[in-house]
């Protein structure tokens, strides 16, 4: 596999040879910076990854983060294959659906 630091765009072949596709190369492969990448794993923005936190001395924030990202989700997130919705989406619409279903404080009172 060639090293992170090259600009070489992978291929889906090669995505597939990862168990656990590293960041910078997914990132790579996306089009997108390896920060964005970051921060939108963090945020549960995507569905072909997660991050897994750690409280941890040995950081200078006390947190160790660990990425996952499915070589197979990636594929499928990049080729439009896969149908995704962010988790944050699904919070939001769930957070309008409660509020839609709740009684008007004017109706309560009648």
């Amino acid at each position: 596999m060639k090293k992170s630091t090259d600009k070489h765009i992978p291929t889906d072949d090669e995505i597939r040879q990862y168990q656990n596709v590293p960041v910078a190369v997914a990132a790579r492969y996306l089009g997108i910076s390896t920060a964005t990448l970051y921060n939108a794993l963090q945020a549960r923005e995507v569905d072909f990854g997660f991050v897994s936190e750690k409280e941890s001395d040995a950081f200078y924030n006390g947190v160790s983060c660990t990425y996952q990202i499915s070589p197979e989700r990636l594929i499928g997130y990049q080729r439009g294959t896969m149908p995704i919705i962010p988790v944050g989406k699904i919070k939001k619409l769930v957070r309008h659906a409660v509020i839609d279903a709740m009684p008007d404080s004017t109706e309560a009172g009648d």
